[in-house]
């Protein structure tokens, strides 16, 4: 009879799972079908959109209504000339793979009978698409970790309905092409952990070079992808040397094995890597790490490191983001829940609380995990959201501006917090800590999903 519950326990979840998701999704559709290509984004180089014939005029790359060098415009200028742009100003130092896509997108769209308008305003499905691939790799990665339905339900009530991550799935610029294959690199990269296999190594080298030619950002992956074959392959030597009679013979079959594999990597990842970095560097001397410097009035003024990093700052109350804000903790947290900003106080102040209630347990749980892991992967996703986490102190160190705060720089580990606070969770097994962190996201989620559709209808 307990088993019998059991079953049908595990069935609900299941089903339960594939609501969410599907409910997760349409809130992506719904919010691209509402907001337009010019609401809730950056850089995309159009203030306003007054009526149908500003798309025509944004369409022909009327400078009246379209800015130079922003995303849009690298966009068109590749869908109305057929070439790169031939500046390296502003976005258009940009790796163009996004680009390319939706110019294409585009061409495709011309041979219907579309206004404008709807051309213009359909690049988001491909946005959307991109999000919700990202999302089923987030549960795919969970899969990997053997995390049952139950914490699987945990991780997709913060990662389905995160307002960052629907913001993100109706942005035209290219962070969530290249939030996709971070996230897909990780889900191969696990993959090709568990099996060293000649096709994962490919697969993966695909996938880095061509997140590369989206968006340097996912050098991160580099770093890390290096360090798990460098594990790998000494791991393997010293399980050779103690289970091996042959022990001479195995090594050298496991270094050939893992040199070739990390050849195959270099021949398909770097010439998609490179290929536009030397472009660029050949034509306006471009360096081969290069980021656009910020605009003056988005410096930080702020010098006081602690006011700048420290978790107290009296911005976090704010309703609002300011482009002269400097504490980067409360400018991620607000950057994250943008949707719930404009609404009531003490309505912005609980989604504030929950997401820092969420992260916070997440930041403790890997910490745990990290001393007393013994799961590999784990360790990998622990330091990947490390690096990641280091690496966007340090972007806000060497530039110091308000936009550089923004959370969608850590895409990565606010996707991966949840699955380890999930793992923790289940390796715990602890049912009060399980029931609250279920309770707290599924809390989150409701009110995420309130602030977003008080904001589009």
């Amino acid at each position: 009879m307990d088993n019998t519950k059991e079953v049908h326990k595990k069935e609900l979840q299941k089903y339960f799972l594939i609501i969410m998701f599907i409910l997760a999704t349409l809130l992506r559709i719904v919010f691209i079908s509402i907001e337009k290509i010019v609401d809730y984004q950056y850089d995309v180089g159009v203030d306003k959109i007054n009526d149908d014939e500003s798309y025509d005029k944004i369409y022909n790359q009327d400078r009246s209504y379209l800015r130079e060098a922003r995303h849009l415009d690298y966009i068109m200028t590749i869908h109305n000339s057929g070439k790169l742009p031939n500046t390296n100003k502003a976005q258009h130092y940009h790796p163009p793979l996004h680009h390319l896509i939706s110019a294409s997108f585009l061409k495709v769209l011309d041979n219907f009978n579309l206004s404008s308008k709807t051309k213009l305003e359909s690049l988001q499905i491909l946005t959307c698409i991109y999000s919700i691939i990202a999302m089923f790799l987030v549960l795919k990665i969970c899969d990997e970790l053997k995390i049952n339905n139950f914490y699987k339900i945990i991780v997709l009530l913060f990662v389905g309905f995160n307002p960052l991550f629907i913001i993100m799935s109706g942005f035209i610029s290219n962070d969530m092409l290249v939030s996709m294959f971070i996230i897909l690199a990780m889900y191969l990269l696990i993959k090709w952990y568990k099996t060293p296999s000649y096709l994962n190594t490919v697969l993966i080298g695909l996938v880095f070079g061509l997140g590369y030619a989206t968006k340097t950002s996912i050098a991160v992956m580099g770093i890390v992808i290096a360090g798990v074959v460098c594990f790998k392959w000494l791991h393997s030597l010293l399980l050779a040397k103690k289970d091996d009679p042959a022990i001479d013979k195995t090594k050298l079959y496991k270094t050939k094995k893992f040199l070739i594999q990390t050849l195959i990597f270099l021949i398909i990842a770097t010439p998609m890597s490179i290929a536009f970095p030397i472009r660029n560097y050949k034509k306006f001397n471009q360096p081969f790490v290069y980021v656009v410097p910020p605009k003056k009035d988005l410096l930080v003024k702020e010098t006081n490191t602690f006011k700048r990093f420290g978790p107290f700052s009296r911005e976090l109350f704010e309703d609002e983001i300011h482009k002269d804000n400097y504490n980067v903790f409360s400018y991620v947290i607000k950057s994250d829940l943008v949707f719930s900003l404009c609404t009531s106080i003490h309505f912005h102040l609980l989604l504030k609380f929950l997401i820092i209630l969420l992260f916070g347990f997440s930041l403790f749980a890997s910490i745990l995990l990290l001393a007393n892991n013994k799961n590999p992967l784990i360790t990998i996703l622990i330091i990947t959201c490390g690096l990641w986490l280091l690496s966007f102190i340090s972007f806000n160190i060497d530039f110091p501006a308000s936009c550089t705060m923004h959370a969608k720089y850590i895409y990565a580990p606010i996707a991966f917090l949840p699955i380890l606070s999930a793992y923790y969770l289940q390796e715990k097994d602890n049912y009060v800590m399980s029931m609250t962190i279920y309770e707290l996201s599924t809390l989150f989620a409701v009110f995420s999903t309130i602030g977003i559709l008080m904001n589009i209808f």
